[in-house]
């Protein structure tokens, strides 16, 4: 597949529930060999990356859009609605011990269209989190070595426990290379989050219920790479 084509293919011989899923709607898959995921089609989503892919500046922070999938009956006779995938980059591709934070932004969480009862919903869901405190809700996180939580503990931090579960997320960092490449993967993290929000600021958009991806490697040899200068 190339970029923004629609391919079809049938069987399950292919896809595997993706191993690295910690946040959003289930049902996401790892294709082939990993290097790409295929997620249950949103309309709305679909037509976020398809726009995104035509503002360069914008699409260096997204992972890259393959386009369109239709799983096909065994027979390749049909398909179904609940059938239809995008298809992204994956990030973790290559990643020995990939560490992976997603981080809600925003105080508002229902889009322009939701319904009053939604609306409603979301209101109360974001004054009982950080979504309405701080404008910043974690949704789930992996990281290497470390037990994982279930939401229901994310959902549960306060303004003064979400330090802690940062915290968690840059300790395999630490742990498992040292505390030097903890520093770099925070002071990384700083320096794209700064070079997206001026982006934003530069092109006219609104995003709703958008989140931010953070993925890093707990690994030596991705520590040796960045010592040594290589991408």
């Amino acid at each position: 597949m190339t970029n923004h084509e629609e391919a079809t293919t049938s069987g399950e011989s292919q896809f595997q529930l993706l191993e690295h899923q910690v946040a959003g709607h289930g049902g996401v898959l790892s294709v082939g060999e990993g290097k790409m995921v295929a997620k249950p089609l949103i309309k709305r989503e679909q037509e976020f990356y398809e726009a995104s892919a035509q503002c360069a500046k914008f699409k260096a922070f997204i992972p890259e859009y393959y386009g369109t999938l239709q799983q096909q009956d065994g027979d390749g006779s049909s398909t179904t609605a609940d059938s239809s995938y995008i298809c992204l980059e994956n990030l973790t591709d290559g990643y020995e011990k990939p560490c992976i934070l997603d981080v809600k932004i925003g105080t508002r969480i229902h889009d322009i269209d939701a319904t009053p009862e939604k609306v409603a919903k979301m209101l109360g869901k974001a004054q009982e989190t950080t979504t309405g405190s701080l404008g910043v809700r974690i949704c789930g996180m992996s990281v290497q070595g470390t037990t994982g939580q279930e939401r229901d503990w994310f959902a549960k931090l306060t303004v003064d426990t979400i330090r802690e579960a940062f915290a968690m997320y840059f300790s395999a960092a630490e742990s498992m290379v040292s505390a030097e490449y903890r520093r770099f993967v925070i002071n990384q993290f700083i320096l794209e989050v700064e070079e997206l929000a001026a982006v934003i600021k530069s092109v006219e958009t609104r995003m709703y219920a958008s989140s931010l991806l953070f993925v890093y490697d707990a690994s030596k040899a991705r520590y040796e790479q960045f010592v040594s200068g290589a991408s």
